[in-house]
């Protein structure tokens, strides 16, 4: 079976129809907001079994952590860290980045979670799908020495400093430490602005 990592699952665009299409694949799908969590559950019953929904914020520390939910637009904006208040001046016209609700959540690093895994081990992750809005690179390293099962995957940076959110992290520094755990990695901007870009990468 191949091992699908998708994290920061939001409403499980990303994952939910490749696992229900693809009989030899498995996701463990990380995703902090209840609601969401609910919508997965629904939408996963007819293959729960290689459909695993951890109910946990990813980052590079384990413990209890404030999280907070912009419940609009797609609900994808809701992250760990706090918005910064240059918003209306670098993204116009967006409506959805607004808190809603912050509520404590419980945090992991993929470490732990590889390391607590009994009925699963996971030697491999065959593909690994990040976006937790502005910590993609502390949940990069909170895997540890586990980086290294990855083959390959697609995480999201900002282009410019405290872009979207204060202290998150940027596509020099993503983009640094994937060279430095000998993946090839590659560009694609994702939004109108340029602002944040996705980072795909490969095992050399």
């Amino acid at each position: 079976m191949k091992i699908l990592f998708d994290v920061g699952a939001n409403w499980g665009t990303s994952s939910l129809r490749q696992i229900e299409k693809n009989e030899d694949w498995i996701c463990f799908a990380f995703e902090p907001t209840p609601r969401l969590i609910e919508h997965m559950i629904k939408e996963s019953a007819s293959f729960s079994d290689r459909y695993h929904i951890i109910p946990c914020a990813v980052s590079d520390f384990d413990g209890e952590a404030d999280f907070h939910i912009a419940g609009q637009a797609d609900w994808g904006c809701s992250s760990l860290l706090n918005f910064n208040s240059n918003l209306a001046e670098m993204w116009p016209g967006r409506k959805d980045f607004k808190v809603t609700e912050t509520i404590k959540v419980k945090a992991i690093t993929l470490k732990t979670f590889i390391e607590q895994m009994t009925d699963t081990e996971i030697k491999q992750i065959d593909h690994y799908h990040c976006d937790v809005q502005g910590s993609d690179l502390k949940a990069l390293q909170g895997l540890g020495e586990y980086i290294n099962i990855i083959q390959e995957g697609e995480v999201e940076a900002a282009v410019k400093k405290d872009i979207l959110y204060i202290n998150q992290n940027t596509a020099e520094d993503t983009d640094a430490y994937l060279r430095k755990h000998n993946f090839l990695t590659s560009f694609h901007s994702n939004d109108k602005f340029n602002n944040e870009t996705n980072i795909r990468f490969k095992k050399k």
